[in-house]
């Protein structure tokens, strides 16, 4: 198959009216950006364990649970605690817009929406190559490309829900696309994906280099089964505060 031209960009929100946010989809929809729809906090919650959306947008009136009480459910989600949520209020509240805040809201924005006072900081939210949204973790897992010489000869050095940081001998420079099939641990099966190759930093001393790899798309519907790497290592990661991921550069966002 050959490689995606553009990488696939989605983004969920989380409201009990699908229909107030029609504009705000088509708007999103000529940036190439699809929106998904859940009416429900616990769905909303649920969708996570399928998709890694690299957005999400929050209505503050849910029904029985707010839009602030949400968001912070969401930053207890695994490696998802630094996701940018965007609350969306019925009326602007310098009230709310405090407690959106203090919930961890990257924006809050309030009906109507106006695109054109939006349009820039939500597109910015999506596009800014420095917003790391998701929680790295460090793992060894063995990594083919069709550049590869042998049988999984490279290694993952973190992991993210949105990529990898891989350390590889080869040539690799940024701006690449290349497709990646990762060994994932027994008795889950390998999954495939397309990367767009994001940052590379070599390491005194080795022969090897470590390029920051963010994921394009899934090809094969692993998506999923890379969500539950993801979570056990966030587990795992709890029970034991030393293996939390370092600070290493060309890590995955």
């Amino acid at each position: 198959r050959p490689l995606s031209l553009k990488r696939s960009r989605r983004a969920l929100a989380v409201t009990a009216t699908p229909e107030a946010l029609a504009s705000l989809q088509s708007h999103l929809s000529e940036q190439s950006i699809e929106l998904d729809f859940q009416r429900d906090p616990e769905r909303g919650l649920a969708a996570f364990r399928e998709t890694s959306y690299p957005l999400l947008f929050i209505d503050v009136r849910l029904g029985r649970e707010d839009g602030f009480e949400l968001t912070m459910r969401f930053r207890e989600l695994p490696g998802l605690e630094q996701l940018p949520i965007v609350l969306i209020d019925e009326h602007e509240s310098n009230t709310n817009r405090s407690a959106a805040r203090d919930a961890g809201a990257a924006l809050y924005i309030a009906k109507p929406l106006r695109w054109e006072e939006i349009e820039k900081p939500l597109l910015d939210l999506f596009d800014h190559a420095a917003i790391r949204r998701y929680r790295r973790f460090p793992a060894r897992l063995a990594v083919r490309t069709d550049s590869s010489v042998g049988n999984w000869d490279e290694l993952t050095e973190l992991v993210a829900r949105g990529g990898i940081c891989l350390r590889t001998r080869r040539d690799i420079l940024p701006g690449a696309v290349e497709r990646y099939r990762i060994e994932l641990p027994p008795p889950l099966a390998p999954i495939e994906v397309e990367g767009d190759v994001m940052s590379r930093a070599t390491l005194p001393g080795y022969a090897s280099v470590l390029a920051g790899i963010r994921f394009r798309s899934f090809l094969d519907g692993g998506e999923p089964r890379w969500i539950r790497v993801i979570e056990a290592l966030a587990l795992r990661s709890e029970r034991d505060p030393g293996s939390r991921a370092s600070r290493r550069p060309a890590g995955p966002s």
